[in-house]
């Protein structure tokens, strides 16, 4: 029964390990001239002849049994974050373990393999020596030039040690997801002056309500030039002097963002226009959470996101992520959305709508939004209202801060493996 269960548990795994052998360029040749010398030997007897074949036969064999021999005890374990951020670099760790007692593996490379939306290239590192029972951790600085998700199927180790003539590789299947989020600008404009503009310009009673409420903090005794209003009557009459009530302000802003990633009709870049409304409204949701504000986010598109307002470091990666999946390419109009959804007062704030151009859905959609919600500031890209209110980095720009890795494949390691 032990050994039924054991068996189960090796065959239901979560990681499950391939291995396979190739000869290099190198090899192929050093295995076309061992042939041809075994043939002149065994034609001409030669005895030199023999000795040399024989020589070449063993290397081969030595470079098959001994690196094969080192990869079966190595081990490998990736070390990566959840998320990160277009146009910066992260560090992708790879802890790895020689588990034999006495050989060591020499010339390791370690290539992880990289999934994307586009096209990008798998992150390398390389190791000269790993001696018995000894551990090596490498971190291998990456970038990646493109929001969403970023899937790590498998990882493999590699060695031609010691002759490169044969190139050893043993795959391990562990899979695992982050997720890219939009790249990040910085404000130039602040928000809480365009709600304050809001505030003066409008009588409505809900942006009453974002210039700060009232909480009970305390009594003291009265002061000159206190408020009358705020006298404790039934306090005061007990001690024979007046009390008053100290309360303090919970001016705590609250906004909304609206991402606006459908498609308008005439745009001659809409996947451009998309990946800044979408870095736009992420940059913004970053700034207005590190002033202490809380912020909600309205999303068009397949699922529908209508995300309650929210403070926090905590609410900001939920923010984020679904800003780093959002599609664009569709037709979904917010203005059905926005009537149909019960609104509650205390959701009324400041509301920021990124659009990717404008036609009469977008004025349709505002208009919803401003009866639901409170007054609307519209951004869309290569607006000048767009210009000074953020400024976007260039990707090219960001690209180039990439720091060489720590661990990098030599090019005479790369050439020889060919």
């Amino acid at each position: 029964m032990m050994l039924l269960q054991r068996l189960q548990a090796w065959l239901t795994r979560p990681t499950r390990m391939t291995t396979g052998i190739r000869p290099t360029l190198s090899g192929l040749g050093f295995l076309l001239g061992t042939t041809l010398i075994g043939l002149t030997a065994v034609d001409a007897d030669v005895n030199l002849l023999l000795m040399l074949f024989g020589l070449c036969v063993g290397a081969f064999l030595v470079n098959f049994l001994l690196g094969w021999r080192c990869l079966r005890f190595v081990s490998i374990r990736r070390i990566a974050p959840d998320a990160a951020v277009v146009g910066q670099q992260f560090d992708l760790r790879y802890v790895i373990t020689n588990k034999h007692r006495w050989i060591t593996a020499r010339a390791l490379i370690i290539e992880d393999e990289a999934h994307s939306s586009a096209s990008i290239p798998s992150p390398q590192g390389f190791i000269t020596a790993l001696a018995p029972g000894e551990t090596q951790t490498i971190n291998i600085p990456y970038l990646c030039d493109y929001r969403g998700r970023l899937t790590f199927s498998s990882f493999r180790v590699m060695s031609g040690f010691p002759f490169n003539l044969l190139v050893k590789w043993r795959r391990l299947i562990d899979e695992r997801e982050m997720v890219i989020y939009p790249m990040l600008g910085s404000l130039r404009a602040d928000p809480r002056t365009f709600a304050r503009a809001l505030e003066t310009s409008s009588n409505s009673s809900n942006l009453g309500r974002q210039r700060g409420e009232e909480e009970y903090f305390g009594i003291r005794e009265y002061r000159h030039g206190d408020s009358l209003r705020k006298i404790h009557w039934r306090r005061s009459a007990r001690t024979g002097q007046l009390m008053i009530r100290e309360t303090a302000a919970t001016a705590t802003q609250q906004y909304w963002c609206v991402v606006d990633s459908r498609r308008i009709e005439g745009d001659d870049d809409p996947a451009g226009h998309l990946e800044q409304v979408l870095s736009a409204a992420a940059t913004f949701v970053c700034a207005v959470l590190e002033q202490g504000a809380s912020v909600g986010l309205i999303c068009n598109g397949d699922p529908l996101v209508i995300l309650p307002p929210g403070a926090g470091r905590s609410h900001r990666p939920r923010l984020l992520r679904e800003l780093a999946l959002r599609a664009g390419d569709h037709h979904d109009c917010l203005a059905p959305h926005i009537r149909s959804h019960p609104w509650p007062a205390r959701w009324h704030g400041a509301c920021f709508y990124f659009a990717c151009g404008e036609d009469d859905e977008v004025n349709q959609s505002v208009a919803a939004i401003e009866r639901a919600l409170g007054t609307v500031r519209v951004l869309i890209p290569v607006s000048r209202s767009f210009d000074k209110f953020i400024r976007l980095p260039n990707l090219n720009t960001a690209s180039e801060r990439v720091d060489v890795p720590s661990n990098p494949v030599p090019d005479a390691v790369k050439a020889a493996l060919l």
